[in-house]
């Protein structure tokens, strides 16, 4: 299968990441906040599309995050155009001003979004550091109709209040392919994944922590992929989970979670991505 960048993609749909994901023009007019529907989309992987207007017009679809290290991106439109780009923004504040510049040794992908959103992936040399927001669009000045059908972005947030999942025996992050699990065939044996949940903060405490896992695109009918994915523990019982770490004091790292994954032998054959998202209640 082709590369993955070196860090995991950001769930920006979480709304505990504060994530904007707008869409304007070339001239940056006629912007339109994407709901969380619309986030749900974009973060997805089928061939839906965000339509922010009925207008016919160049245009440009970002989203605007917590600082983060870009490590790669995919952005798809129903549209065939040959100019399109993608960019990152260290200082705009809303998705349209600062400054812009174009992501390194970029793709440009197909209109479908299986199996492009995994196979044609902006991949930078080296991570970009610090950026706050990313776009794509065109330079054209054909007019087109604006549908996107996804904008996925890899990277590892900055900051310190905050979980990342982690390594399962070393101190340190997980590699981007940690959660590729390849082909499998249906109705075989069950395949384990460990990792760990780490509290980032060097000050405050990670209060009622919980581990879910979730599929924005799933069958749509069953068995789901979410259905065939289960979490444990500290060796505890499997179960769909969201499951309960307790508290994470500063610079703590929980007991062993595991991920298994079994399909059963009728499910549903195709191309799938499922997430995993840690939280705290509180902090103190």
């Amino acid at each position: 299968m082709p590369a993955l960048p070196a860090a995991p993609r950001i769930p920006y749909d979480r709304p505990e990441l504060g994530a904007t994901v707008v869409a304007y023009d070339s001239s940056g007019g006629n912007i339109v906040e994407a709901s969380a529907a619309d986030v749900e989309i974009l973060v997805g992987e089928d061939d839906t599309y965000f339509r922010p207007s009925s207008d016919v017009m160049p245009g440009w679809l970002a989203v605007v995050l917590p600082p983060f290290d870009l490590a790669g991106f995919i952005g798809i439109r129903s549209s065939s155009l040959s100019d399109r780009t993608a960019q990152y923004s260290t200082d705009t504040t809303n998705g349209f001003d600062g400054t812009w510049t174009d992501i390194p040794n970029y793709v440009t992908p197909g209109s479908s979004a299986k199996p492009t959103y995994r196979d044609d992936l902006t991949i930078p040399a080296s991570v970009v550091e610090n950026v706050v927001a990313v776009r794509f669009g065109t330079t054209s000045s054909a007019l087109v109709r604006n549908q996107y059908r996804l904008l996925h972005v890899y990277g590892y947030l900055r900051g310190d209040d905050r979980l990342e999942l982690w390594h399962p025996t070393l101190d340190q992050r997980l590699p981007g392919d940690h959660f590729d699990l390849g082909n499998y065939a249906r109705g075989g044996s069950a395949v384990d994944v460990d990792f760990r949940v780490k509290n980032l903060s060097g000050t405050k405490q990670a209060n009622n922590v919980s581990l879910e896992r979730y599929v924005n695109t799933d069958t749509g009918e069953a068995p789901t992929v979410e259905s065939w994915h289960e979490l444990a523990y500290d060796g505890g019982a499997f179960s769909a989970g969201p499951l309960s770490l307790g508290n994470l004091a500063p610079g703590a790292i929980s007991a062993v979670c595991t991920l298994r994954r079994q399909p059963p032998s009728d499910a549903v054959l195709g191309f799938w991505t499922g997430h995993l998202f840690a939280a705290a209640e509180t902090w103190s």
